[in-house]
């Protein structure tokens, strides 16, 4: 009530108002919806003449007594204060990542280091149990390591950008499975086409290295195979990774994604329990989900969605167009 018969402007702070006066009269020359500003950050005036941010949407109404406009205003100061606590937390935890990633491995390195400079100074005089005890020491430095540099990529996914660009599927997949089956005992069979996919090729590539990489680790038997299955439906990806390996009992299917978390052992297989983790995070930062299950007769069927970039782009252009017309 307090605002009727009373200038728009009055909202505005004082050395703001004469300029908003031609912005006013250029938005009635050339009415329709937008957001006010361009880019460009608004303040707002409450009673007692202080100044707080503000987001501003604007509508043409037409009346049959004329042209009005329906102008929302939304006070976004408790917004930008949770955006500054977010980038102020994202600063801190890039800043643990790298001491966790660079100043923690120097003394793990020197661990190494004096280890083996044990086994060879002692050489022969070293009993079995005394070797046996080094190279454990040694493999759990080595998998702290991993460890941190697992942790510091999972605290990066998603906040790094990267350009999509256009993938060939069949070798990156093809490529990926070369790296870990260098004994060549498992076979990769790529069923159907591969569509065309326009997406971010790192996260891809450490998706499927990870996922190929671990069914070849845990199998279980001399020879083996993986089956990889990729279909399109509108903007989604789906890709169907499945291996005649031992599996994952249901119960730890979820689980499995979890930070830290490993089925077996960790001395009986090496690994920081993070990979499936890292996976998950990364394929949630393209837009997709991921699930795992019974491969039937035997192993693991994993199931994971990505973006196709190219094709959300094409539909966004197409209703542009149709918006236009």
């Amino acid at each position: 009530g307090e605002l009727r018969e009373r200038n728009l402007e009055d909202l505005m702070p004082d050395r703001l108002r004469a300029s908003h006066k031609g912005l006013r009269a250029d938005f009635l020359s050339r009415p329709s919806s937008r957001d006010m500003g361009d880019g460009r950050e608004l303040l707002g005036r409450r009673r007692d003449g202080r100044e707080f941010p503000v987001e501003v949407g604007l509508r043409p109404v037409y009346r049959a007594d004329g042209l009005r406009v329906l102008a929302s205003v939304v006070d976004v100061t408790e917004h930008r204060r949770i955006i500054s606590e977010l980038t102020r937390s994202n600063e801190e935890l890039d800043r643990f990542a790298y001491i966790a990633s660079h100043d923690l491995k120097s003394p793990l390195r020197a661990i190494d280091q004096l280890a083996t400079w044990l086994a060879d100074d002692l050489g022969e005089s070293l009993t079995e149990e005394s070797s046996r005890h080094l190279e454990l020491m040694r493999s759990r430095v080595g998998r702290m390591e991993r460890l941190l540099s697992d942790l510091l990529d999972y605290s990066r996914i998603g906040r790094e950008a990267s350009k999509p660009e256009w993938i060939d599927l069949e070798a990156l997949i093809r490529n990926c499975f070369a790296m870990y089956n260098a004994e060549e005992r498992v076979q990769l069979n790529l069923e159907g086409r591969m569509p065309g996919l326009k997406s971010v090729r790192t996260s891809l590539e450490m998706i499927f290295r990870n996922l190929l990489g671990n069914s070849i680790k845990h199998h279980d038997r001399p020879a083996g195979e993986i089956t990889v299955r990729v279909s399109k439906s509108g903007p989604m990806v789906l890709f169907e990774f499945a291996d005649d390996g031992p599996g994952v009992p249901e119960q730890y299917a979820e689980r499995a994604f979890e930070m830290f978390s490993t089925l077996r052992p960790r001395d009986e297989i090496e690994g920081s329990g993070m990979g499936l983790a890292i996976v998950k995070k990364t394929i949630g930062a393209l837009g997709g989900t991921i699930s795992m299950q019974a491969n039937k007769p035997r192993g693991l069927l994993v199931r994971f969605t990505i973006l196709d970039t190219a094709t959300v782009a094409k539909a966004a252009a197409s209703d542009a167009t149709a918006s236009a017309l």
